[in-house]
């Protein structure tokens, strides 16, 4: 997985939290340690405001940042993209004429994500990726890809790079957009996928 980018002020808001946190729970477990004359031995390291921070961090960044509780409250803005997506896509390569079956997979953590889209004939891994949340009627994720295509490709479909843009709607299960390929190509499209998992 990549960085990702996001208009959110939340990333220092929550760092901010959880060096508090940090600073307050070491206060409270050495204050209790004190309170009871309790004295551990010296092969035992006690947590440190840094480590207490770095577990906290690591938790938050993994998992925690995903609860309803943290996006109902407005602390966490960025949505949860994780899982499987399907629909279809619409190319100029053939003047929008077919539809060609598309599946996404978006690993994602609340700094890092990865973007994979398939299809029959190649596969496409994000590189660059943005999260846009300040526009009230929808979420807005924009990277950038490196496509790949299938050894039983048309001939005329290079590895190439392009860009996507998905729209996502806050409590959706939709996502539609768009993408344009490099120079290589110089294909456009319009996609559409709906979340499975």
């Amino acid at each position: 997985m990549h960085p990702y980018a996001t208009d959110s002020d939340e990333r220092k808001d929550v760092l901010f939290y959880l060096a508090i946190i940090s600073v307050v729970f070491c206060y409270i477990f050495y204050s209790v340690l004190e309170c009871y004359n309790i004295s551990a031995p010296y092969w035992v390291s006690f947590p440190s405001v840094f480590g207490v921070f770095g577990f906290l961090y690591t938790v938050f960044n993994k998992w925690l940042w995903k609860l309803n509780f943290f996006h109902k409250i407005k602390l966490v803005k960025v949505p949860v993209l994780t899982g499987k997506w399907e629909g279809v896509l619409n190319s100029s390569y053939d003047n929008f004429l077919s539809d060609i079956g598309i599946s996404i997979s978006v690993y994602q953590n609340w700094t890092e994500m990865l973007v994979v889209l398939e299809t029959s004939s190649s596969t496409s891994y994000s590189s660059t990726a943005s999260i846009i949340t300040i526009n009230p009627h929808c979420f807005t994720i924009t990277y950038e890809y490196i496509n790949t295509p299938t050894p039983a490709a048309l001939e005329t479909m290079h590895t190439h790079i392009g860009t996507t843009t998905l729209e996502f709607k806050n409590y959706s299960i939709e996502m539609t957009g768009c993408y344009y390929s490099g120079r290589d190509r110089k294909t456009v499209g319009d996609i559409r996928v709906k979340r499975i998992t």
